[in-house]
This record gives structure tokens, sequence and C-alpha cells, in this order.
């Protein structure tokens, strides 16, 4: 197999294998981001249920505890009648206090059961339809299971009772049917509420269930715990011997997954192709550069002479190593082929986040709206209850003792106002509208109905109850409204009173929670798009802007623009109010999970390319391998002169086998013709270029100045024709015939500053050429200088001083710095050089020899004092200063007001 099928096929094979795993590792990263994303919505949602049920039980328990604070009740259960009719009386009695009670948690509240240890049992409602025996048969003190709960402790609650495990003989006398009946799928809580009296309360599983899952697109379950998952709880449920469990399973997010992974998988085909098709093109033009060398190889070979050898030219290759090559196409096709993946699994795993948490809120915003009507529905239906009874309705169409009818309504409402704390008051009033009772005795609330504002809407209804956002209350409070008009139970409808309840704000501040989200926002707008409820106080009472735009769109998720921002707005409808549950939130924060799938498929994409990286280096190395011996064999015989050396024979039959076998060839035949010139040659060359040396010498003697500036500024132009334009040969040459003008000109003793650095600049401009990159020159120049005289050929020997003894033996980069400038009336000339420096003693010794006419080192520097001091007297100086292994400047200070001689 050639070397450019190996490097197709181990490209193919290695882009599906990448492609592969990077598919997997970005999927199921995406996912599980996706799906921890999810589960903290679950959470969410799940605390919000678990809060409106604690709310619930803890009406309960509080209803347990006026039950227990109830000394009428009490003492009625104490007394014992004195005949059957008088007993039924008495029993009566109390199941009617218990009936009055029962409505306050409806519906999920089955019935409420008093039960004495004397086996007497009294309940509030008789869903079950049990007769007196059988109520008595399953009296709280005979069911084992229920008494072991109160032992050590006066209060509990009890999960739904497993009857697999209870047998008829344990149940002391009780039926186990019966027991079902009652007990099966109910949450039981128990409170010992005098010595021998417990209060149950039933409350119906399923019914509680339906409660929070009613058209949910979410499944909820409650689920019992035992007492030491309850001791470990954290989460205010497990009090109450519960959890809330929500899960989803929606078919829209399956599709996306599975559209997901659909496009991977064709992507990976599509990649896969596509890497087919750039290795054959990649390895056709790799192989180029190898058959143009095989070729030239043929060419050479087929030279008789050294001449023909040494003037055959070879086309040009690019110097770009084979191993670079590939591993650059390598890393090109897999890196991009790998973001495409990654950018893939983002893409939907960011439209999933978006779309669960969309869902999420509008989840959130419809259980709050339901819960908020549940519990506005179930102060109607007590009031409801309470004004059908019928002694009560008696006191609607007939004159009564205000004092018995106020200890009657008291009795009647007090419950509720216990155990509603959001209920700011409750009023009865007569058909005329006066008041007849309010929990709040008050002058500013003793005004007839008609002075309300609820009561327009309230003539038109036909028996249902309205609610009304009174924006300001008699007593200055915003509060919600309920009212209804009170009909006769009797053949003949009609009305005979009104009642009407107040409902505090704080009943909505369940909207105050923001889940995390900065920008989230509820309001609560009625029906004619004015504000109810917002976090906003400012908004309450006030028209909101965006409600019409919002009924308009009629979708429950929509996007508008808030207040001048764009929002991603839901709205749910509540049906009893007719009002709307609006929440907002900025565009941005339904990516806010989508950062976090980035931030994680940015790090797995990191360890890919990492890994990548290493492997396709090492199979570029691999690949390479062949052609980087053969070209060290060939290093090997260069550096020998082609002498005794020669290329191996390699064991590869491919492109590179052959290669190495057509350079062994040729190099066999330059060593023979290489050894049958070579004294000759030698010889010969030898006898020209002494001739050339003698010939040069001779020209050179009769070339003029001026000759030799238009010859190097003809070969200038030529070469620049060459390029088209400036090269360094062109520099160069340009520098040199400055530098050499200024040598013939030596007649001239005084030139310009400007002339004098120009000269420097072009010395240093060939000396730049000569040591690389390892010389950098900066330039400090005052211009206002530059027309000033001073004595010829006094800067360059001090910057090739500093080249030379500075800066030639520095390894590292060299800087030289010269700068002009005026101080103290003097022009002033500094080198500066980043060199070896100059040791103290070493310095000193400098300066004295400068100050010698004869004898010692510094010779240059010598001179230049010298003719300074003859030209400017005392006035002129140069100085040395320097820091060992750092720096050295060379000063040169000329007084301004002296000119230099020209001539």
């Amino acid at each position: 197999m050639n070397i450019r099928s190996k490097i197709i096929l181990l490209t193919l094979l290695l882009g599906i294998i990448v492609y592969l795993s990077t598919a997997a590792v970005s999927y199921y990263l995406s996912i599980a981001s996706v799906n921890e994303e999810k589960e903290k919505q679950l959470a969410g949602i799940q605390e919000q249920a678990a809060r409106n049920i604690a709310a619930v039980f803890e009406q309960v328990e509080k209803l347990a505890l006026i039950l227990s604070e109830n000394g009428d009740l009490l003492q009625e259960v104490a007394r014992k009648g004195g005949d059957v009719l008088e007993e039924a009386r008495r029993i009566e009695k109390i199941e009617s206090s218990l009936f009055r009670m029962n409505p306050i948690i409806t519906p999920i509240i089955d019935t409420i059961q008093l039960s004495e240890r004397n086996g007497a049992v009294y309940v509030s409602a008789n869903p079950y339809f049990l007769t007196t025996e059988d109520w008595q048969a399953i009296n709280f003190y005979r069911i084992p299971q229920l008494t072991k709960a109160l032992v050590g402790r006066n209060e509990a609650w009890l999960p739904p009772l497993d009857f697999s495990n209870i047998s008829q003989n344990r149940m002391s006398g009780s039926k186990l049917s019966d027991l079902e009946i009652v007990y099966k799928d109910r949450f039981v809580y128990v409170k010992q509420i005098s010595d021998d009296i417990v209060v149950s309360v039933m409350i119906n599983y399923r019914k509680m269930q339906a409660l929070i899952a009613s058209d949910s697109i979410f499944n909820y379950e409650l689920i019992p715990v035992t007492d030491e998952e309850a001791a470990a709880g954290e989460d205010g449920m497990s009090r109450f011997g519960l959890r809330v469990a929500a899960s989803s399973h929606d078919a829209f997010a399956e599709q996306i997954k599975r559209q997901n992974r659909q496009m991977l998988i064709a992507a990976i085909v599509l990649l896969s192709i596509i890497v087919l098709l750039a290795a054959r093109s990649f390895t056709a033009r790799l192989m180029r550069p190898i058959a143009k060398i095989r070729r030239q190889i043929e060419d050479v070979k087929k030279l008789d002479s050294v001449a023909g050898i040494l003037n055959y030219k070879a086309g040009r290759i690019r110097p770009l190593s084979f191993r670079v090559k590939i591993f650059v196409f390598l890393a090109v096709v897999y890196v991009a082929g790998a973001s495409v993946l990654f950018v893939i699994n983002y893409s939907y795993a960011s439209r999933l986040i978006q779309y669960n948490l969309e869902k999420y809120y509008g989840e959130y915003v419809y259980q709050s709206g339901n819960w908020i009507e549940a519990m506005l529905r179930s102060s109607e239906q007590v009031l409801n209850t309470i004004v059908s009874d019928n002694k009560l309705q008696q006191y609607f169409t007939s004159a009564a003792n205000y004092e018995e009818m106020h200890n009657e309504f008291k009795k009647s409402f007090s419950y509720h106002h216990v155990l509603s704390k959001n209920i700011n008051y409750i009023n009865l009033y007569d058909s005329r509208g006066e008041l007849l009772f309010s929990t709040v005795n008050s002058f500013l609330n003793e005004g007839p109905i008609q002075t309300r504002n609820v009561y327009p809407a309230l003539q038109q209804t036909s028996g249902e109850t309205i609610y009304f956002n009174e924006n300001r209350d008699p007593f200055g409070d915003h509060v919600i409204v309920a009212a209804k008009k009170i009909y006769d139970l009797g053949s003949t409808p009609r009305i005979i009173g009104y009642y009407m309840f107040a409902v505090n704000e704080r009943e909505l501040e369940l909207f105050n929670n923001s889940f995390g989200l900065n920008s989230l926002d509820f309001l609560i707008a009625d029906a004619d798009g004015t504000t109810v409820y917002s976090k906003k106080k400012e908004l309450i009472g006030k028209q909101w802007p965006g409600y019409w735009s919002l009924a308009a769109a009629g979708q429950a998720v929509t996007r508008q623009t808030v207040d001048g921002r764009e929002a991603v707005v839901m709205h749910e409808m509540m049906n009893k109010t007719n009002w709307t549950i609006v929440s907002m939130i900025d565009p941005a924060e339904t990516f806010r999970g989508a950062k976090d799938v980035l931030l994680v498929n940015g790090y797995a994409l990191l360890i890919i390319l990492l890994l990548l990286m290493t492997i396709i280096y090492f199979m570029a190395k691999r690949i390479a391998q062949p052609i980087q011996e053969l070209n060290r064999h060939i290093r090997v015989v260069i550096d020998n002169k082609f002498k005794k050396t020669t290329v191996p024979v390699f064991a590869e039959k491919d492109e590179i086998g052959e290669l190495a076998a057509h350079i062994r060839a040729m190099i066999q035949k330059i060593q023979d013709q290489m050894n049958h010139i070579y004294d000759v040659e030698v010889r010969h060359r030898e006898i020209q270029l002494e001739y050339k040396k003698v010939e040069l010498s001779r020209l050179l003697e009769q070339i003029s100045p001026h000759f030799l500036y238009n010859t190097l500024e003809t070969i200038r132009w030529m070469s620049m024709e060459m390029t088209n334009g400036e090269n360094k040969v062109t520099k160069i040459i340009r520098a040199l015939s400055v530098y050499l003008r200024s040598g013939v000109h030596a007649g001239t003793r005084s030139v310009t500053v400007k002339e004098e650095l120009d000269h420097v600049q072009a010395y240093l401009y060939i000396q730049q050429v000569r040591l690389g990159g390892k010389l950098k020159v900066k330039w400090v120049i005052d211009e206002q200088l530059q027309h000033v005289t001073m004595e010829r050929f006094v800067l360059q020997p001090i910057v090739e001083n500093a080249l030379m003894h500075g800066i030639e033996g520095k390894e590292s980069q060299a800087y030289l710095l010269i700068r002009t400038k005026t101080e103290a009336g003097e022009l002033i000339i500094d080198v500066f050089d980043n060199g070896v420096g100059i040791e103290p003693a070493r310095l000193q010794e400098i300066h004295e020899q400068m100050k010698k006419d004869k004898g010692g080192g510094s010779v240059g520097l010598r001179n230049i004092s010298r003719r300074l001091a003859l030209l400017y007297g005392e006035q002129a100086s140069l100085s040395i200063s320097s820091e060992p292994g750092r720096w050295t400047r060379v000063r040169l200070a000329i007084p301004l007001d002296i000119a230099a001689p020209k001539g």
C-alpha cells in the first residue's frame, strides 16, 4: 500500500472514531446538563406544591387547635343526656358544630371525627353512609395503628393505612371493611384534645392529588414517608408524613432529543464524506513535491558532467515540512468537525432548556392561579354553607334579638376568621343592604353595601360570587372583595341579604419568589386590565399597558415589549375571577441553563482537542518518520561533502522507498564525478582565483569615486527592477554608498549633525544586516539640532566601539540608543548600549588613557578627545559611564555658541 492510501485510510478511520466519540460525549453531557436543569425546575415545582399543601395541613392543625380550645363544645361532649331525645339533641348539636367547621378546608376533608375513650364517636359528615354502630366500631381507641401513633406525644400525622398487614382479629371488634372505607387512601391527623377525647381529621389523598395536578402537564404524587424519613426531612412536608414528587414525560422534549440524535448521525456521515474527499485532495498535493523531486533526480542522473550538474536548475519546492503539513491538515479537519458536532448539540440543548424553562414557569403560574382560586373557592364554600343554615336564614328574614343574632353569627364565622389569616373581615347585610354583622366592629365599616365599590357589579349577578379589586376599602387597605347575593332557600327564592368578605393582598404574596431569576416579575390584572397585584407596588390599582396586547395575542407564552424592554410573557386566566396572572422574564434568562451546557461542552471540547492534538502529533510523526530519516541521511551526505557516505536502502516499498533509491543512485554518480575531476578542478580554481584577485586590484586602482557611486547606484536600480521595488540588497547598497561618500569627502572637516547621523545610520544599517535580528537601534533626535555643525567622523568611531567591545560578545538581544538634545547651552549626543559594560577599574584606565597624547589602548576614543580639545578647547567633552553587565553610555558635549570650522 502506497503512502497516499495509508494517509487516506488512517484519516478516514480516525475521523469516524473522533466524530463518534465527540458526538456521544457532547450529547450525553448536554442531556445531563438539561436533566440537571430540569431537576432544579421540578424541585421548584415540588417546593411550590409542597408549600400549598403545607398551608392546607397547617389549617387542619389549627382546626384541631380550635376544637381543643372550644370550651362549649368540650363541655357538651362531656355532658350526657337524660333521655333518648335529649341525648339525640346533644349529639346533633355536637355534630352540627363539627359540620360548620368541615367546609372550611373542603374539598379535601372527608370528615372530622371526635372519639371518646368510652366508645362514643361524633362526625362532621357521613359520606360513607355508616351507621352509628359502624362509627363506634372504628373509634380511635379501638384501632391499634392509630393509638400507637400518639404514644409519647399528643398529635401526629399518619399516612394512608396499609390494610394488607391488618387482620380482623386485631381490630378490637371493628370491621375491616368499614375501616377501609373511612381510612383507605387518606392522610389522618390525630390530636389529643383532652384526656379522654381525640379528634381525627381524614384528608382524601385522591382529592388532594387532584387539587394540585388537575389539568397540569406535570405529574404529581403524594408519597408517604416513614418516621425516620420524616425526622430527616428538610422540605417542610416531612412532618406531615408525606412528600411531593413531581415528574414530567414530555413528548415534545423527546422529539427534540430524537431530532438531535438524527442530526448528529447525519452530520457524522456528511463529515466522514468530507474527510474522505479532503484527504484525497490533500494527499494528492502532499505527494506532488516527492514526485517532482524524483523527476529532478532522474534528470540529474542523465547528466554526464559536473558543469551540467552544477548548472541544473531545480524547481522550487515549498519548505514546509511533511510532518507539519499532515499535522495541520488533520488538526483542521478533526477540530472543525468536532466543533460542528458540539454546535449541533449545544443548539438542541439550548432549545430544550428554553422549552423546559418556559414550560416550568408556565406551570408555576398555572398552579399558583389554581391555588389562589382554590383558596377563594374554599372561603366561598364556607360562607355558602353557613348562610344556608336554616337558623341563620331566619335572622335575615325576621326581626330577632340583636344580641342572640350577633352571638350566633360570631360562632359561625369565628372559626373561618382564625383559619383564613388573610381575610380582613366578613360582612353580612340584609335585603336592604344594611349591615347585620361584621367580624370587625368599626364605625368605618358600618355603611350599607350600596356604598361599596363592588355593589354595581353585584347587582348584575344572578347568585354567583363575584370578585372585585378594591384599591382602597373603608380602612384604607387594598383588598380583594368577594360578594354574593343570599337567596331564601324556601319554595320561592328571593334575595334576603348579601355577604361580602375582603381578602388581604398578602394572599397573593406567594408570587414574591423569584426562583433564582433576577428579572422574574409577576402581576395579576383584572378583566379591565387594572393591576390587582404586582411586586412593584406602584403599579397596583393602575392600568397595565401590556394587558390588551397580551389579550389580543391569545397564546399562553409570547414575546412582547414591556416597559421598553423585550420580555417572555406567560399568562394564565383565572376562571373563577376572570383575572389574568402574568409572569415576565428577560429572554436572556431562558438561556440560563444553556450557559452551563456551553461551559460543560467547552471543557469537554478542550479535553478532546488536547487528546486530538496528541494523537495527531504522533500520527503525523509516524507517517513522516521515513521522510525525516531520509532527510537526516541526506544531511549527513551533504555535511561530509559527498565523501564516503550515502543513503541506505529503505525497507518501505512506497514512494519514500523509491525516492531513497533514486537519491542513492544520484549521490553515487556525484561521488564518481567528483573523484574523477577533483584534483584538476581544484588546481584550476586556485589559478583562476589568483588571477581574479590581481585583476580586481588593478581595476579598483583605476576606478574613480564618482564611477564607484554611479556603479553602485546602477546596481541598486537594476536590483529594484528585478524585484519591483526596494529590497535588502538595494538598501544595503544605498547604505554603503552613503558611507563611502562620507569617506571620500574626508577633506571636509565639519558637517551638520544630520550629515554625521546619516553617516552613522548607513554604517549601522550594514551592521544590522550583518548581525541579523540581534541588533536593534533606537533614534531619539531633536529636529531643531539637525543643522548645527560639528566635527566630522566623531560619532562613527564611538558607535563602532560600542558594537565591538559592548555588543559583539553578547548572546541576547542587543539594543543601541542614539540621542541628541540640548542641555545648558550644549549640544549633547549620547550613545547607549546594553552590552557587557565596563568594570570600574577598566573605566578609570580608559579615562586616563584619553588624557594622554600617545601610547596605551583606546586609540579611537583618545583621538576623538584630542580633536575636540583642539577645536573647542575645554568647553567640549567626551565622557563615559557604565554599569558592568548592564549598560554603557558615551556622552559627547559640544558648545552651541561656537561654530565648528568648515574645510
